[in-house]
């Protein structure tokens, strides 16, 4: 069997760790594969740092753009959206001229919207693109047509179980809050209220977008130091900002390994959070979850959750880890055969 050679374009996990989990799941599964595969991994392009400080493409060396002798580019993460794509160009070109296949694996959009859905296919068909494996179906039903292979498939965060094992933290029971989007909400014991947790309603503060309270707010400290009774661990998934902002409150957790928030979602009883990936983080490993932000990339839970995923809004949810497993070996399946 011939051995291939491979580069995955992962996330940029500085300014987010979630992007290293799904990173991560695909690391195990294309190493789970039968075939033989040199994995060469890489980082996508620094496209939260440009617009942080206002830089651009021009002004960073991208090493993808000068690949040799690969079989396949795997690209994954939220990659069909417009700040993405537009920066694509070159390394496209390339691997169409040296017939370098590309594959989307786990990939997903970013606002989901018919203006970036159209500017997308414009860039995508103007090049042979060998296969598709999105994580939501709205992706999949985007842009399936474009690939030579198209498989309506999950997030590959979703096989952390299968590549991370858990130990236990020996301390009290606890909760995990992880808001970066969003004001911390306080909850208070509400009846009717639109969080449900431990056979009590709860009321959470208006969730609301403020650019300049999110700075401030990291300075300021926190209300409560716990929910129910239970202790909470508020994890920051953004190591890229100065830490000194991050560490005014109780039991702030900043870290630039994923294993690390992998196994504080492990021990926990449940977490909430405002980023798609800490929920994705707990989940995978049967820990319920609340996904308390508002962004289309969350189409990912519709994904896995069926009917039942708006759920995910209203309470601390769990997946059903049969139909996981199935999902997953679904899609280790689809990858082997089209990697020949």
């Amino acid at each position: 069997m011939k051995e291939l050679n491979v580069l995955h374009v992962g996330g940029y996990s500085s300014t987010n760790i979630g992007n290293a989990f799904y990173n991560l799941g695909i690391r195990h599964v294309l190493k789970s594969l039968p075939q033989k595969i040199n994995l060469y991994e890489t980082s996508d392009k620094q496209v939260y740092a440009w617009s942080r400080y206002n830089s651009t493409s021009a002004s960073h060396f991208d090493p993808c753009e000068h690949f040799t002798d690969m079989d396949y580019i795997i690209w994954s993460g939220p990659m069909m959206g417009k700040q993405y794509v537009r920066e694509w160009g070159p390394v496209l070109e390339k691997a169409e001229m040296m017939g370098t296949k590309v594959i989307c694996l786990s990939a997903g959009g970013n606002q989901y919207t018919n203006e970036e859905v159209e500017e997308v296919r414009k860039l995508l068909s103007k090049f042979h693109l060998y296969a598709l494996f999105s994580r939501d179906s709205e992706t999949y039903e985007s842009y399936r047509d474009l690939f030579e292979h198209s498989y309506n498939g999950i997030c590959c965060a979703f096989y952390i179980p299968e590549y991370f094992q858990s130990w236990e933290l020996d301390m009290e029971p606890y909760v995990v809050f992880n808001f970066e989007q969003y004001r911390e909400p306080s909850f208070v014991e509400f009846e009717g209220g639109g969080c449900e947790f431990q056979g009590k309603t709860w009321k959470g503060t208006a969730r609301v977008w403020d650019p300049i309270s999110k700075r401030v707010f990291k300075t300021r400290g926190y209300a409560e130091h716990a929910f129910n009774g239970l202790n909470i661990i508020r994890t920051k998934n953004t190591c890229f900002e100065p830490p000194r902002k991050k560490y005014y409150g109780t039991n702030i957790y900043l870290s630039d390994t994923p294993e690390d928030y992998l196994n504080i979602y492990a021990n926990a009883e449940a977490v909430f959070s405002d980023r798609v990936h800490t929920c994705v983080g707990a989940l995978a490993q049967g820990i319920p979850a609340m996904f308390m932000g508002s962004t289309p990339r969350a189409n990912l839970f519709k994904r896995v959750m069926g009917e039942k995923y708006e759920n995910i809004y209203r309470k601390p949810v769990t997946l059903d880890s049969l139909e996981l497993d199935k999902e997953r070996e679904k899609l280790r399946t689809h990858l082997g055969k089209v990697l020949l």
